[in-house]
């Protein structure tokens, strides 16, 4: 990662964090101009879209965030980085109340049981998956996909709260 944009963007995170998105938004164009200036700087291009999608959550504005997170994904090859923005399109596409999100999300599951994903990382899917069927009227599978979900987290030392909450049965 170069050393002028990571500060950019460390910079972009605290205001993010203090609560000053509009100072983050300031940040995040400078550091994306000089990502941009760099001779291959898809590390950083990706990463500058990433604290975009991030901020615009925050912000509510999930279509632009899943903007920023389609745009991000083609410029990201490690496998861990890339299984986590799929996941992340996933999640804005049900916000957003796509129709296909259930497809996406099971092919997300598939390939993470294939490449042998961490446990917390396949709950979250599994989790997102159950949000899905729920949202179709699909309650059996979704209390399947739950409970795929939390026998994976019970394997895991100190999962994210959020996670255990998420795959709780409503």
């Amino acid at each position: 990662m170069d050393r002028r944009v990571a500060s950019f963007l460390d910079h972009a995170r605290r205001e993010l964090a203090a609560g000053r998105p509009g100072r983050a938004e300031g940040l995040e164009r400078q550091a994306m101009l000089a990502a941009e200036s760099l001779p291959d700087g898809r590390e950083e291009r990706a990463a500058v879209l990433v604290l975009r999608t991030e901020r615009l959550i925050a912000q509510g504005e999930y279509s632009a965030a899943l903007t920023a997170t389609v745009q991000a994904r083609p410029l990201v090859t490690a496998p861990e980085p890339s299984f986590a923005l799929r996941m992340d399109e996933a999640r804005l596409r049900l916000l957003l109340g796509d129709d296909g999100v259930r497809a996406l999300i099971e092919g997300i599951v598939a390939d993470g049981v294939a490449g042998g994903r961490a446990s917390w990382p396949m709950a979250r899917a599994y989790g997102l998956l159950g949000r899905a069927c729920e949202r179709d009227g699909d309650g059996r599978a979704a209390r399947e996909a739950r409970a795929r979900g939390r026998r994976l987290l019970s394997a895991t030392p100190d999962p994210p709260r959020a996670l255990v909450e998420a795959l709780e049965e409503p």
